[in-house]
């Protein structure tokens, strides 16, 4: 039995995307890694009951999230950013608006005057 036998054996946890492929390469490999198994080191595994071949064949596959975390967390900036130059737009309209006022005013006081 060669070193890779050894190593795929040993494999119990995998974390990948949640991309078809991924799932599809996960359910190849766990396949494979049971097909294996009785050819590894485990001691009498003919002798094994089915429930612990079935723990020792067992295999945990996580799937990271991580890209969506971020996708969302992008999305947020950009968001925050636009209602920041929003913001921005309403205050100077606003500073506009109350400059124009006060010049009518003063021209209006001049005019009566």
């Amino acid at each position: 039995m060669g070193m890779g036998y050894k190593l795929l054996s040993n494999i119990r946890d995998t974390m990948s995307y949640r991309a078809l492929t991924e799932k599809h390469f996960n359910d190849l490999f766990k396949d494979y890694r049971s097909e294996i198994l009785p050819d590894t080191d485990i001691n009498n595994w003919a002798d094994l009951s089915k429930r612990k071949r079935f723990l020792c064949s067992h295999m945990n596959n996580f799937f990271c999230g991580l890209h969506l975390l971020v996708g969302i967390a992008d999305t947020c900036e950009s968001q925050k950013r636009s209602l920041k130059r929003i913001s921005w737009m309403e205050k100077t309209l606003v500073q506009l608006k109350s400059q124009s006022l006060r010049g009518i005013t003063e021209i209006k006081v001049e005019l009566f005057v």
